[in-house]
């Protein structure tokens, strides 16, 4: 995805695709498992990446932009019932704390998502790309 403007401060690939962010309906509320072990697992890697960028001045504290591609490896891949607004509200959250201080206005100015197919097994996954503004 072309940057546009702002230079590229942080870049992520995870080899699989996200779960959305959920919780139950009525007045018992949690995250769900599937969320959770997602979750955790972007943190982990992230917080590895960060370690090696920049020279670990993490999370950032000035206005940043997002963009998120997710590639599957064919057109019946892609989740029957998937919302793009929940699977980019759980990785923003998920990065809260690593990579950016948190994921109010303040810090993520923009963020897109987009979801697609890939040519080449081995782009398959998330791509997480984060701008300067």
């Amino acid at each position: 995805m072309g940057n546009g403007t702002g230079n590229l401060l942080f870049e992520l690939h995870i080899g699989d695709v996200p779960t959305q962010w959920q919780r139950t309906r009525g007045k018992t509320r949690y995250t769900h498992q599937s969320y959770r072990s997602w979750s955790e697992l972007l943190k982990q890697i992230a917080q590895e990446e960060v370690e090696m960028v920049n020279g670990g001045r993490f999370p950032l504290t000035t206005p940043c932009r997002v963009s998120v591609l997710v590639l599957y490896d064919g057109p019946d891949k892609f989740p029957d019932r998937m919302d793009l607004d929940n699977v980019l509200k759980g990785i923003l959250d998920s990065l809260s704390k690593v990579v950016w201080y948190d994921d109010s206005l303040r810090y993520i100015r923009a963020a897109s998502i987009c979801f697609s197919c890939s040519r080449h097994e081995s782009t398959t996954g998330t791509h997480i790309f984060v701008y300067s503004i």
